[in-house]
């Protein structure tokens, strides 16, 4: 699975969106609907996917589903 599928894919685990909507300059308040709450569920979900630690300064800045 490509990096982009499995970030589509962490997002759908914590959004009740459909797919079509998560594309790279979809914001995740805006134009996804979730809260703080969910953003922070999804770096983990990332953070547990990609083996990796985002620090909190860093995902903070999180608005769109590229950053």
């Amino acid at each position: 699975m490509t990096i982009e599928g499995r970030v589509t894919a962490a997002v759908l685990e914590i959004l009740d969106v459909d797919e079509s909507q998560v594309v790279s300059a979809a914001a995740f308040q805006q134009d996804l609907g979730a809260d703080s709450i969910d953003v922070v569920d999804i770096v983990v979900s990332l953070e547990n996917e990609f083996g990796i630690d985002i620090p909190d300064t860093e995902w903070a800045g999180l608005v769109t589903v590229n950053d």
